[in-house]
């Protein structure tokens, strides 16, 4: 049949056949026409279903998940799928797993890397580089920034609001914990041929032009406190990024350390070789050392700082599954210690109930427990306290059984680098030792005291400090940090408190690292009015501080997250402001919604059975703290303060009322012993 003739738009597209003919197609093709029909409709119905179905399992940055909830945001970057298509390894997962992998790869099981140690951290919006790849934003009139220790100095330093609060000092440390489970970001490090990092600085080093100093605390000459010293300059480094991987993301991304779940990585580590260098190998415990008091404390290492060596004194280590943050300051050294007692403790629980139990069991139900145990304190205890409990209901954060594979339980970048860090407002200046008769027999300021943890094995510190956290009412979350963190943070061992830095200053700068959007952008995109001009924010901060800020940055969407954040006004309930309180409660629903193993889930391999989830369900935080030190009363709402000299009867017995049974996990052994 000739097809290459010409026709035109009046003659039909096909000719129409005889008559004769066509009644007898029509009685021999009739039924196979119409079967052949129904079979191309069928397939192409198939590959519109399959075409849907995998659509909406794609992440958010596809833009096709469901908004389930009016509060609920989604992500608007582009970017998040390329690691997926780039770097992302081929992961073989075992779907009837009980236990959660060590590094949070197979928890979601169509896509293994989402949530796992060593990916990217998530976008809620995208990158913002000066050029697009990796070097810092300017301004909109394309100057740059203002330095993040003049913005503190000119807006936040010197604020600070003495009032008692009504949650104690034991909040923050928590917290701590929380922050450094589910986010590592990790500095690229410039080392010279001594091993040493380099100092960005010195001179000879800004001649340099190294791009990991680019974020190097320059300060005025002016400046209220290190001026005195002629300390112009304090160095930190840029974040690891995507590119130290040899992973080619453009934008240049940034990658987790940790897993991005909450599942106690600070205590178990986040890679599985790691995780075997803290294992006792016996009896499902955790490695630990003994105190001279006969305490049990995180491993302790032998000295590894180069610094200290000569007659400069040496300072405690501890070996623990943060490596990095473990001995930051005694209250995360605290969290570690009370964590890692806590696993033994129900090892031998466990251990006593089923002596059959291999070593691996054990470890892993332990495990499994004090994971659970922090997930139920953080959602039921802690969370409400940071964004209010009113609205962490109508956000579904309450809900039991929540998983959904479609939701991905990545950290965002912007919860990471400012939503979260927005709890450093309340470190307080001090920590209290406070012995058996309630009575401060020591007070430590924190910064004297980073990276030397000294004290904690001494005598009954330990169990004193942990009084003090309970005692002591804490910082309220204000728009500043306390003086000495905003001056003196991290001073390195036998060093002057002025070498150290200053921690805001230091936020608002790792903001700008990883690119993070300008405030006006976040707070709209959490839903509040894109403002036109700096009177605009007036909704949301307080009038007199707008002043401030027109004052210090060119254009209204030139203002740092961290800076636009710490400076909003409270929500009703909540210690912290309306784009803050959106950043975090994102993040909180991603951990749950999106972490298969949670401890509520129901219908998974790992999942508890009711009589153990009852027990989960009834362990709070002072049932860890008397289960694992010498502390005899806690308060039922354990991060409220109580004094107990006013009001002794409020406060619970630990030998009385917070006893744990683990009978929930007894097994019958049918094996016959030989």
């Amino acid at each position: 049949m000739d097809y290459s003739r010409t026709i035109d738009e009046t003659n039909p597209l096909m000719k129409k056949r005889n008559k004769q003919c066509l009644k007898w197609n029509q009685k021999l093709f009739k039924w196979p026409l119409i079967v052949i029909w129904f079979i191309v409709l069928l397939l192409c119905a198939v590959c519109v279903l399959y075409i849907f179905t995998q659509n909406n399992i794609e992440s958010e940055s596809s833009n096709v998940l469901k908004n389930k909830h009016s509060l609920h945001i989604l992500s608007h970057a582009t970017t998040n799928d390329d690691f997926l298509k780039k770097c992302a390894p081929i992961v073989k997962c075992d779907q009837n797993a009980k236990y959660r992998s060590i590094n949070g790869s197979c928890n979601n099981l169509k896509t293994p890397t989402w949530g796992a140690a060593t990916t990217p951290f998530l976008r809620l919006l995208n990158a913002n580089f000066s050029d697009g790849y990796y070097d810092i934003r300017v301004q909109t009139n394309g100057s740059a920034l203002p330095y993040p220790r003049v913005l503190d100095v000119n807006i936040f330093l010197n604020r600070e609001i003495y009032k008692v609060d009504e949650n104690n000092v034991l909040l923050m440390p928590f917290g701590q914990l929380l922050a450094h489970d589910i986010s590592g970001l990790p500095n690229d490090l410039i080392i010279d041929e001594n091993g040493n990092a380099i100092d960005c600085c010195l001179t000879e080093n800004k001649i340099k032009n190294y791009t990991q100093c680019q974020i190097a605390l320059e300060n005025l000459p002016d400046d209220p406190v290190y001026s005195v010293h002629n300390k112009t300059c304090s160095p930190i480094f840029r974040s690891l990024t995507s590119r130290n991987y040899s992973c080619p993301l453009y934008p240049t991304e940034f990658i987790n350390d940790n897993s991005h779940f909450i599942d106690a990585s600070e205590v178990y580590g986040s890679n599985e070789s790691y995780a075997l260098h803290l294992r006792a190998m016996e009896g499902g415990r955790l490695k630990f050392s003994i105190g001279d008091n006969g305490q049990m404390f995180c491993p302790f290492l032998a000295n590894q700082d180069k610094a200290s060596s000569g007659n400069k004194k040496t300072h405690i280590k501890y070996d623990t599954g943060d490596p990095t943050n473990g001995n930051q300051n005694f209250g995360i050294t605290a969290m570690q210690t009370l964590f890692l007692r806590f696993h033994n403790y129900i090892a031998f629980k466990l251990s006593s109930l089923n002596p059959f139990w291999s070593d691996e069991i054990i470890y892993q139900e332990s495990r499994r427990i004090v994971i659970a145990t922090i997930q139920r304190i953080s959602y039921e205890d802690f969370l409400p306290i940071i964004i209010g409990e009113d609205f962490q209901e109508i956000y579904g954060l309450n809900e039991a059984n929540i998983y959904d594979p479609t939701v991905n339980p990545s950290t965002s970048i912007e919860f990471s680098s400012a939503g979260s860090r927005i709890l450093h407002a309340i470190i307080p200046v001090e920590f209290n030792f406070m012995n058996k008769d309630y009575k401060i027999e020591n007070s430590i300021k924190i910064t004297d005291w980073m990276v030397k943890a000294d004290l904690i094995p001494l005598g009954d510190n330990f169990n004193k400090l942990l009084k003090g956290f309970i005692e002591t009412p804490g910082r309220m979350l204000q728009p500043s940090y306390n003086f000495y963190i905003s001056n003196y943070m991290l001073t390195l061992p036998n060093n002057p408190q002025y070498k150290g830095r200053d921690l805001l200053a230091v936020d608002i700068a790792r903001g700008r690292d990883v690119g993070l959007q300008p405030y006006n952008q976040v707070r709209h995109f959490c839903g509040y009015p894109l403002a036109k001009d700096f009177e605009d924010l007036a909704d949301l901060i307080h009038i007199k501080d707008v002043i401030k800020l027109k004052k210090n940055y060119y254009s209204v969407n030139d203002i740092d997250l961290m800076v636009g954040i710490l400076l909003e006004k409270h929500s009703g309930g909540a210690i912290v402001g309306p784009t803050a309180r959106c950043l975090i409660a994102d993040g909180f629903y991603r951990y749950k919604a999106g972490d298969r193993f949670f401890y509520d889930v129901k219908g998974q391999p790992g999942s508890f059975t009711d009589d153990q989830l009852k027990l989960i369900k009834y362990i709070t935080l002072g049932h860890v703290i008397c289960a694992t030190t010498n502390v005899d009363n806690v308060q039922e709402d354990i991060f409220k303060t109580v004094d107990h000299n006013l009001f002794p009867t409020i406060k619970m017995k630990c030998d009385e009322e917070f006893n744990l049974n683990f009978k929930a996990w007894e097994e019958v052994n049918y094996r016959t012993e030989l």
